[in-house]
């Protein structure tokens, strides 16, 4: 025998300041989770429209383009590598025309120098001027650069091969080192990336070297022609790595490494877990971060952002639409912005620049529109248990901002077609905004979404709730 009892009620809903969780499923969301949060950030106790960029000039369009920054000698100076033109990428200014089209680039810094290189050579920048590497005895194909104990290494290309120069150097010899020959080591270098870790002794510089088969070998030693200072200090294996140019980042004291499992500390797999163990640092949004991606990897990027606030994970899909995923270091929460057609992230100085497909040069981080366009903020909430049925007849929340900003809120229950209700806010005078609007749903499972227009102002989202009938269940 069952019966039910209603009572009428207001529902108070937290708001998702824990971030997205794309681990289970909406209505098994933990309270201050969302299985969506779009054009928003999340630092520490507040949930407000993200930050928005301007235009500043026009490049060659390419879907690889490059930005590469130069910061030595009290000088500043992003470039950009488009369809064969490497331009001061803030002036628009030619500064060197190669045959490599619109290959991607990898970079790295030495001796006062920016150093890139694509398949068909390597150069570097002075602050003034692009000059041609003309190595002698280095790969028919560049694979990537980086600068790792004041010593330049390149990888070939569709190689387990790489070539190191002499210390500080930037032209003349390039020495084989053939990893080859190391037994067991498949697939080809994908990465290279120099990193210092916590050793037993202190801290030690390491080279990892981190194939397509995700392979993992970690040099130690100053000079690879020197055996007795030179040696291999471990082996891993994870997941295959994302074929990109800019698939490891350092965050703190870790080095992180974008694989098609998600992103990987490099610090849990040194400490030795199980591949099948190891928890991604991405966790939280790899369901969404890597679904349906495996055949596009030409702009995938880790970026972390000069001022500390995120660190991005910028990816593309199979519809060629572009998406980042965000995690705010304030908090610890993850967001996705789904309106930045950013094909590569760069910082300089403080401030960071994107390029897009069009060859377009943009600034992150300024003003409240994306270049004159209002940013939409999209929030879905998690949805109720099991054990109550709800009627959901109004639902709102309290917002602030320093101007108007449109709302749009609806409710979805599984026994009735969601709710919908349209709001233009009115400046009263008042900063706090508290908003109540019809919406109708029904079901044991509810889930309110909200959509917020910035219109040019950003709008912090403070409070949510809903108001409606609640029946207790009894069996």
């Amino acid at each position: 025998m069952s019966g039910a009892r209603s009572t009428q009620k207001d529902i108070p809903i937290v708001v998702p300041i824990g971030g997205m969780d794309t681990t289970t499923w909406d209505h098994s969301l933990s309270a201050g989770t969302a299985s969506l949060i779009d054009n928003m950030m999340i630092d520490k106790r507040r949930l407000y429209t993200r930050p928005g960029y301007e235009r500043l000039t026009t490049s060659e369009g390419s879907i690889a383009a490059t930005l590469m920054p130069f910061e030595f000698n009290n000088q500043s100076v992003l470039l950009s590598n488009s369809n064969g033109k490497v331009r001061n990428a803030l002036t628009g200014d030619l500064l060197f025309s190669h045959p490599g089209g619109g290959a991607k680039m990898s970079y790295s810094h030495i001796s006062n120098h920016l150093v890139f290189c694509c398949t068909v050579g390597s150069w570097y920048f002075d602050g003034t001027n692009v000059t041609p590497s003309n190595w002698v005895g280095g790969p028919a194909e560049f694979g990537g650069v980086v600068a790792h104990n004041e010593r330049l290494y390149y990888w070939e290309n569709d190689s387990l091969d790489f070539y190191y120069a002499a210390t500080g150097a930037i032209a003349g010899d390039l020495t084989l080192f053939p990893l080859s020959r190391l037994g067991n080591m498949r697939g080809s270098i994908a990465e290279m990336a120099s990193w210092t870790v916590d050793a037993s002794h202190g801290a030690n510089d390491v080279l990892v070297i981190i194939t397509t088969a995700g392979d993992v070998a970690v040099y130690e030693g100053i000079d690879p022609g020197d055996s007795l200072d030179w040696r291999l200090t471990g082996r891993y294996k994870i997941a295959r790595p994302i074929t990109s140019k800019k698939s490891t980042c350092k965050l703190g004291a870790d080095l992180l490494v974008q694989t098609q499992a998600g992103v990987l500390s490099m610090t849990s797999v040194f400490r030795g877990s199980e591949l099948a163990m190891q928890e991604t640092f991405s966790s939280k949004v790899d369901a969404e971060y890597l679904v349906d991606h495996y055949e596009n990897w030409g702009i995938w990027q880790t970026y972390l952002d000069p001022k500390g606030k995120f660190l991005l994970l910028n990816s593309e899909d199979l519809q060629g639409n572009i998406l980042q995923f965000v995690k705010c270091l304030g908090s610890g929460a993850w967001v996705r912005w789904s309106t930045i057609p950013a094909v590569d992230w760069c910082a300089l100085g403080d401030d960071t620049f994107f390029i897009s497909k069009g060859g377009h040069i943009y600034r992150y981080g300024v003003g409240n529109t994306d270049a004159g366009i209002d940013i939409v903020g999209h929030i879905d909430m998690g949805g109720s248990d099991t054990k109550t049925a709800y009627s959901v007849s109004l639902a709102g929340g309290t917002f602030s901002a320093d101007g108007d900003f449109d709302l749009e809120i609806s409710a979805r229950g599984d026994q009735q077609l969601e709710g919908l209700s349209l709001l233009t806010s009115h400046d009263d005078g008042n900063d706090y905004r508290q908003v109540v609007m019809p919406v109708t749903s029904r079901g044991d499972t509810m889930q309110l979404t909200y959509r917020i227009y910035g219109r040019g102002t950003r709008v912090d989202f403070r409070t949510a709730e809903a108001r409606g009938r609640v029946s207790r269940r009894r069996v």
